[in-house]
């Protein structure tokens, strides 16, 4: 086994693996197995057998434990090269056993590792928590994530001015809404003012994503004097936004006294 200290034990095999390249590549001589064995040591022909390609594994090294549905499911994976020549892989993501995501690594030196990140755009029908399995060649790696039903939201309300008086003046309302969504319903967004202020009129109602991109709303529309109602329409080609929306509307207080009262 002089051959096997010399020229095959130092690549990455386990013994069994390399045992088993031993055998199967040697010649028969043709004498009875109890002399010859599996036969005699072809050197060459076993380094070919074991160490013919890289051997590439990856582990999923981050992933959020929850996402809401709409939004891009990105993980984060190292990449390892346990062989001995140079290479690539192709890498899949499934969730719940459906690829989602495809890559191609980086050509990855033996001993060497990169580290990527591979996305997928969640829709309504991933909700509930599922399975995100990586796979390469070498085997899988397996997380679990929480996909949730988007949940409209309403953050960063101001208006300006921001003191409403006892005379109808312009002010300018300006909220940011998660979790707009494409299911084909209007999202409508309500708030109230206080009691004693009274909507006049409602004039131009924008509203635009993260991006900047222009979002389709309809005006705003005053309630009971006292309640502003946003109505964004859904948009098939987008995916869940968030939005900032402006509106101008007009308004006074009804607790302001004209003659020697105070406001």
């Amino acid at each position: 086994m002089t051959v096997c200290g010399q020229v095959i034990c130092a690549i990455d095999r386990s013994p069994d693996e390399l045992q088993t390249g031993l055998k199967t590549t040697a010649v028969d001589i043709g004498a009875p197995e109890y002399r010859q064995g599996a036969g005699r040591v072809d050197a060459d022909a076993a380094v070919g057998a074991v160490a013919t390609s890289p051997a590439i594994t990856a582990t999923i090294t981050a992933a959020p434990d929850r996402v809401t549905a709409g939004r891009a499911l990105t993980v984060t994976y190292t990449a390892t090269n346990r062989g001995t020549e140079r290479g690539t892989a192709t890498l899949t993501l499934r969730l719940n056993n459906t690829v989602v995501a495809t890559t191609e690594t980086d050509t990855i030196a033996p001993g060497e590792q990169t580290t990527e990140t591979l996305s997928y755009q969640t829709t309504t029908a991933d909700t509930g928590s599922q399975p995100i399995t990586l796979h390469s060649p070498e085997g899988t790696d397996t997380k679990t994530v929480r996909i949730g039903e988007p949940q409209v939201q309403l953050s960063s309300v101001t208006i300006t001015p921001s003191q409403v008086s006892g005379t109808a003046q312009t002010h300018t309302l300006t909220a940011m809404i998660h979790n707009v969504s494409d299911d084909g319903d209007p999202d409508r967004i309500t708030m109230a003012m206080p009691e004693q202020v009274v909507v006049d009129a409602v004039g131009t109602t924008t509203a635009r994503d993260t991006t900047g991109k222009s979002v389709p709303v309809t005006d705003a529309t005053a309630i009971k004097n006292n309640t502003l109602t946003v109505s964004i329409s859904p948009d098939s080609n987008a995916t869940i936004r968030d939005v900032t929306v402006t509106t101008e509307f007009s308004a006074h207080r009804t607790d302001t006294q004209t003659a020697g009262g105070t406001t």
